[in-house]
């Protein structure tokens, strides 16, 4: 199954599952303000994307 797929399943917009398949295939990190997509996202895909707040990743300075 693929990361998009079982992001729909669970619960995710096919917009926002194909935002988040797409970042993957980019290599790039995923930021959204949405707790309830960060949520299915962390449970879903695991340590195969990057997601997080933009407030939280500007913080930490990981896009240094």
């Amino acid at each position: 199954m693929t990361l998009y797929s079982r992001l729909v399943v669970c619960g995710c917009s096919p917009t926002d599952a194909m935002h988040v398949a797409l970042s993957r295939k980019a290599k790039a990190t995923f930021l959204t303000t949405d707790d309830l997509l960060l949520g299915i996202i962390g449970r879903t895909s695991g340590d195969i994307i990057i997601c997080d707040n933009p407030v939280t990743w500007l913080t930490r300075g990981d896009y240094v």
